[in-house]
């Protein structure tokens, strides 16, 4: 899901599906190369979400290319300066449900389902730092206890659920709640 930090520093997760699905424009340095007419072609696509696991998991696009990051290298070196230093990292804020995502507005399977589909947040990656350096820790829920904890390096703490959703949220795990479960309000 990618994330437009130059537009806005806070958004909501539903914010980053309707960016996620919405028509691209491929042209210019991006253009497809059809091999039936051995073309370059400006094209349109979409991605879309079909249907939805048990588990799922959402990365958040916290790097992104900066324009000109080559600085006029060329080869392979250029390449790779290009793909490490020319990324800028997205700190926005990225509001996401603790509980009750809801994914029928998102998932193609799901858009006539008259129940909701909902999934509780079960974990979060953090990342802290830039592409070049960084540091990643985690928050996880027990979902026998229904507990937060923390996991920085060989520390374990307890977490407050306020904690749980900061701007170096990287990675969301999301469990689906049983069928049972789901009419619950």
């Amino acid at each position: 899901m990618t994330l437009d930090a130059r537009s806005q520093k806070t958004l909501n997760l539903s914010a980053c599906f309707n960016g996620y699905s919405a028509e691209e424009t491929l042209g210019g340095d991006d253009q497809w190369y059809c091999n039936i007419c051995k073309e370059h072609r400006d094209i349109t696509k979409k991605m879309e979400l079909y249907s939805v696991p048990k588990i799922l998991i959402l990365q958040l696009k916290r790097f992104q290319q900066r324009r000109g990051a080559s600085n006029g290298r060329s080869g392979m070196f250029g390449h790779m300066y290009a793909q490490i230093a020319g990324q800028e990292k997205n700190d926005a804020l990225v509001e996401f449900p603790m509980e009750k995502l809801d994914m029928r507005p998102y998932v193609r399977k799901l858009a006539n389902e008259p129940e909701p589909v909902y999934y509780d947040l079960i974990g979060v990656s953090n990342h802290f730092g830039s592409l070049n350096g960084g540091h990643y820790t985690a928050s996880c829920k027990n979902i026998m206890t229904g507990e937060w904890s923390y996991f920085n390096d060989s520390n374990v703490s307890n977490c407050s659920k306020s904690k749980i959703v900061s701007p170096a949220a990287y990675i969301l795990f999301y469990r689906k709640r049983e069928a049972s479960t789901s009419s619950d309000e």
